[in-house]
C-alpha cells in the first residue's frame, strides 16, 4: 500500500468510525425497542441508564482523573427528588425532572468546591461518604421518604404537545423516551470530546502543575466538569424512577457505582465509545447467561480481573493501540497532552 494512500485512510478513519458507531448505536436503540420483547426491553432502559452515567461519570474519572464515587448519590438524589415533587407537591413530570436536574447541580457544587481541593485519595472517601450518607438519610427520614418502603405508585410519563396527549407506556413507551434523552446526552459529551476543551481536560489530569503554570484553572476545571456530570447524573435518575414507577433507597445501591466504574476501567478511561459498548455488556452479559446460574457471576469477575491486569487502559486501549500500529492513528483518551499541544489549545 503506498504511502499516499495511508495518509490519506489516516485522516478518515477516526471519522468513518465515529460515524458508523453512531449508526449503529441509533440503529441498535430502535430495532431493539421495535423487537425486543416485553422483558428485554425493559433490561434495555437498564442498559440505557447505565450508558448515560457511564459517560458522565467518564469525564470526571477519564478526562480529569477523578474517581467520583458521588455519582450513584447524585443519581438517586435526582431520583427522589422528582418522585417526592410529583407526589407531594402534584408537579407535573417535567418540572419535576428539572428540578431534580438543578437541584443535583446545586448539590455537586456544594459537595465538589471543598472536597475537589482534597487530594484524589481523600476525594474518593469524601464523594464515597457522601453516597453512604444519601442512602441513610432515604432509610432513616421516614416521615419524608417513607424509609425502606420507598416512594410507589410514580405515573408514567406523558407529553401534550398541539392538542396531542403521548402516554410513554412501560416499558416499551419508556424505552424510547429515556433512549432518546440519553442519546441527546451521550451526543453533547461526544462533542465536548473532539473539542479544545477535551485537551485541556487531559491536561489537567496528566499534569496538573503543568496545567496551571500555562494558565489552566485546574480547581475550576475539574469543579466544571464535576458538576455538569452530577446535573446530568440527577436529571437520567429525575427520569428512570418514572419507568420503575417506585423509588427506594437501593438507587443508592452498590450496583450502580460497580457498573459505571466498571463500564469506563474495561471499556478505556477517557475511551468515548469504550465506555458505552462496556456499559451495554455490562448489562447484557448478564442477562444471557443467566441460564448457568452461579458460574456466570464467576465467569464475569474474572474476566474484569483478568482486563484490569492484563489491559490497564482497557479494550479500547488494545483496539487504540492495534490501530495505531496499522495506520498511525491515535486517539485522545490513549495519550498524554505534550506541552506545544496544550499551549496551542491555551493560546486558541
Amino acid at each position: 500500500m503506498s504511502a499516499a494512500l495511508i495518509a490519506k485512510l489516516r485522516g478518515r478513519i477516526p471519522g468513518q468510525a465515529s460515524t458508523l458507531g453512531w449508526a449503529a448505536l441509533v440503529v441498535g436503540w430502535l430495532l431493539f425497542g421495535l423487537l425486543g420483547s416485553r422483558y428485554a426491553v425493559g433490561v434495555g432502559v437498564l442498559a440505557l441508564a447505565i450508558v448515560g452515567l457511564a459517560t458522565a461519570f467518564n469525564m470526571v474519572y477519564g478526562f480529569t482523573g477523578l474517581l467520583s464515587l458521588a455519582q450513584a448519590g447524585l443519581w438517586g438524589i435526582g431520583g427522589y427528588t422528582s418522585a417526592l415533587l410529583v407526589t407531594r407537591l402534584g408537579l407535573p413530570i417535567w418540572a419535576a425532572v428539572v428540578a431534580a436536574m438543578l437541584f443535583g447541580g446545586v448539590v455537586a457544587l456544594l459537595l465538589g468546591h471543598p472536597s475537589l481541593r482534597l487530594s484524589k485519595p481523600a476525594f474518593i472517601i469524601v464523594s464515597l461518604s457522601f453516597t453512604m450518607l444519601v442512602q441513610i438519610i432515604a432509610r432513616g427520614w421516614v416521615d419524608l421518604t417513607r424509609g425502606p418502603l420507598g416512594i410507589p405508585g410514580l405515573p408514567a410519563p406523558s407529553l401534550s404537545w398541539g392538542g396531542l396527549d403521548i402516554e410513554f407506556d412501560r416499558p416499551r413507551g419508556t424505552y424510547f423516551l429515556f433512549g432518546a434523552l440519553v442519546i441527546v446526552v451521550v451526543l453533547i459529551f461526544w462533542q465536548l470530546t473532539r473539542s479544545r476543551i477535551a485537551t485541556a481536560l487531559l491536561a489537567v489530569r496528566d499534569d496538573p502543575a503543568l496545567a496551571e503554570s500555562l494558565g489552566l484553572k485546574v480547581h475550576r476545571i475539574r469543579l466544571g466538569v464535576f458538576v455538569v456530570a452530577g446535573t446530568v447524573t440527577s436529571m437520567l435518575g429525575g427520569l428512570f424512577v418514572f419507568h420503575l414507577s417506585i423509588v427506594d433507597p437501593s438507587i443508592f445501591g452498590i450496583f450502580y457505582v460497580q457498573a459505571i466504574v466498571i463500564s469506563v476501567v474495561v471499556g478505556g478511561r477517557a475511551s468515548f465509545w469504550g465506555a458505552i459498548v462496556a456499559a451495554i455488556a455490562f448489562v447484557a452479559l448478564p442477562e444471557v447467561f443467566r441460564m448457568t446460574g452461579e458460574a456466570r457471576l464467576v465467569a464475569f469477575g474474572a474476566v474484569l480481573i483478568l482486563v484490569t491486569f492484563f489491559l490497564p487502559n482497557g479494550v479500547a486501549g488494545l483496539v487504540r493501540k492495534r490501530v495505531r500500529g496499522r495506520w498511525g492513528t491515535s486517539g485522545r483518551g490513549g495519550r498524554r497532552v505534550r506541552p506545544e499541544e496544550l499551549d496551542r489549545s491555551v493560546a486558541r
